[in-house]
């Protein structure tokens, strides 16, 4: 069992944390990432009375920071049947592809007793990116009816949920909505063909460019900013290090390549071998060949 939880500096100049919580919000926040009670998975079990002891806060106290942090902040869901907590976006900060951490996790999600917890999380464990990025999360653990959410919220902790109607969006919108998303789509599957094929010609591979996994993952690398050159980037800093090592090049794949936790650190990466890459793959013959297939 762990003895220490580490809190991303980030943290702090958040623009969500900047912007919406309130400082008592983000004492809440830290408790719930810290707690003795946390685990591998980001979903736990605790009570009620068990926060209120820990914190200092009153049981009203704690029971409407929940509901905040669940219906206006989206951060949380809690299952009051079973008392677990599911931390909406541990996932991201704690989760490795490491399979030293995954068998423990696999073990730790199996445990887990809402079945809406459990689904959403072992979706994620499996690579399912439609989950992962927000899709579903607002149905998890709940009755969705379909109705929209009106809330409330003064600078105390008080929240005010009443279900109302939406007729807010009209029809022109929605369409204006959808017309622009289509083109979005569109870009980010041309995108993603463009990256693909090019990967499976680096590394001699034959992954789909047109997989929901895949595609999801580069939409939200290309939301971030990313080009296809530093896609591309990414691809060969890599291959100059795993092509060679039959351990290693099985990672390379998009799941690897393009995840939240490594992309960056993949772009940035100074490798001199990558340069020896580029010249190799140049000459189109024996030298990138057998790079390739050592």
């Amino acid at each position: 069992m762990a003895i220490y939880r580490t809190v991303a500096m980030a943290f702090w100049t958040d623009s969500k944390v900047v912007d919406d919580f309130t400082p008592e919000d983000k004492f809440f926040y830290l408790y719930l990432f810290t707690n003795p009670h946390t685990n591998l998975a980001g979903c736990y079990e605790i009570s009620i009375k068990q926060a209120v002891m820990e914190t200092g806060y009153s049981k009203d106290t704690v029971e409407n920071l929940i509901s905040r942090f669940e219906r206006v902040h989206d951060v949380l869901r809690y299952s009051a049947k079973t008392k677990e907590i599911l931390l909406l976006k541990w996932f991201k900060y704690n989760w490795t592809a490491s399979e030293k951490f995954r068998k423990p996790l696999l073990v730790e999600l199996k445990a887990i007793k809402e079945p809406s917890f459990k689904e959403y999380l072992m979706a994620i464990y499996n690579g399912d990116e439609d989950v992962r990025y927000g899709i579903d999360t607002k149905c998890i653990g709940t009755n969705c009816s379909g109705t929209s959410v009106t809330v409330t919220v003064t600078d105390t902790d008080t929240v005010t949920v009443s279900d109302t109607v939406s007729d807010t969006v009209t029809d022109t919108v929605r369409k204006q909505r959808k017309s622009t998303s289509n083109k979005l789509d569109t870009k980010v599957k041309d995108i993603s063909r463009e990256v693909v094929e090019y990967l499976n010609s680096v590394a001699g591979t034959k992954y789909e460019p047109d997989s929901k996994a895949t595609v999801c993952k580069i939409k939200k690398r290309v939301d971030e900013g990313r080009t296809v050159d530093d896609f591309k980037k990414v691809i060969d800093n890599k291959a100059a290090e795993w092509l060679g090592d039959p351990k290693m090049r099985g990672y390379l794949r998009p799941n690897t390549l393009f995840c939240d936790e490594h992309f960056e650190e993949y772009l940035n990466q100074g490798c001199a071998a990558a340069a020896v890459f580029q010249n190799s793959k140049k000459l189109q013959g024996t030298v990138f060949d057998e790079w390739r297939n050592a």
